[in-house]
């Protein structure tokens, strides 16, 4: 368990949640992660995420929630996936690190290669830049 983890079971913004897969599963994915260098955690927060945000028409009332990530943390935890997109941002690390944030054109190339709704979209760059710079990419 890394920093990070431990800092997400003290926070009240996380749950932990349980489940059984086959053991087989079980030790491939452990593999797998360390291989990748990347925590469990991290991985099942993607993968339930992705799911809730698949199946959540099922709720009539449901109306998305904001993402809790920024762009940064998004692109940080996709880097390889979009490196390997070749979507021509040499910046990427940059914004990756937090150290500068992705133009409109660089945000709609990593909302494409991510395959965001429209909806994630407006609500990571709501959390990203807030309401300052939506007009110019639209998301008024």
């Amino acid at each position: 368990m890394n920093k990070n983890e431990r800092g997400k079971r003290g926070n009240p913004d996380y749950a932990s949640i349980q489940g059984y897969v086959p053991k087989q599963t079980a030790q491939l994915f452990k593999i797998i992660c360390t291989a990748l260098d990347i925590s469990q955690s991290e991985v099942l927060e993607q993968l339930v995420a992705e799911w809730v945000r698949a199946n959540a028409k099922a709720i009539p009332s449901y109306e998305p929630e904001p993402p809790s990530e920024t762009i940064d943390k998004v692109v940080a935890r996709n880097i390889e996936k979009l490196k390997a997109a070749k979507l021509g941002i040499r910046n990427l690390d940059a914004i990756a690190s937090g150290k500068t944030l992705p133009s409109a054109a660089q945000f709609a190339k990593i909302a494409t290669a991510l395959e965001w709704s429209e909806e994630e979209q407006k609500a990571l760059w709501h959390k990203t830049f807030g309401s300052k710079k939506e007009k110019s990419n639209g998301f008024a």
